[in-house]
């Protein structure tokens, strides 16, 4: 394949994988307007639940999450033209809806998925850490998250067929979390 060829492929596999990540969006403004307008039941059905997994092929967890999504992304114009993945927007709801998150903590959050482009899992840890309990000391926290990340990257350093990456975040990680429980002592 040519240069030409290669660069186009790429460029319409970007284009495709940006389009796979945001269709959520546009499925789940059907489903919030079928399930609020009660469409379901001109077209035979009693739940929006039987109306999903019959004709979507959707199952009713699957569906919730889209429309709990979708609803909150409605109530956050900023957000909604961003193309976010769906689990990064309920994430940010988690963050939103969270008594220990302040409006500044919602924006260094939303920061923190937007313009960093993190992953929804990397926004749960940051927001458990938020949550450790009172008389927790987050120095303990971080010790336990420095074990736990040192075991597992002495478990799968020997094994061959790990990709190097995967090391390389387990020893960044590790670096971490002994930089923040030294910081809080």
């Amino acid at each position: 394949m040519d240069n030409a060829k290669q660069e186009n492929t790429r460029d319409q596999a970007k284009r495709v994988s940006k389009r796979f990540k945001t269709s959520w969006v546009d499925i789940g403004e059907f489903l919030t307007k079928i399930a609020s307008e009660k469409l379901y039941e001109e077209w035979g059905y009693k739940r929006f639940e039987d109306y999903c997994k019959v004709e979507l092929k959707l199952k009713k967890a699957t569906a919730m999450k889209l429309t709990n999504a979708y609803f909150f992304l409605e109530n956050e114009p900023a957000l909604k033209e961003k193309d976010l993945d769906i689990d990064v927007v309920l994430s940010l709801q988690k963050v939103k809806n969270n008594d220990k998150c302040d409006n500044e903590t919602y924006q260094e959050f939303i920061e923190l998925a937007v313009k960093k482009d993190r992953a929804a899992s990397t926004i749960d840890q940051k927001l458990n850490s938020l949550e450790v309990k009172p008389g927790d000391k987050m120095s303990d926290f971080h010790m336990t998250n420095k074990t736990m990340t040192s075991r597992l990257l002495g478990r799968i350093k020997p094994i061959g067929d790990v990709p190097e990456k995967y090391k390389v975040d387990l020893g960044e990680m590790l670096k971490y979390f002994e930089t923040e429980s030294k910081v809080e002592d």
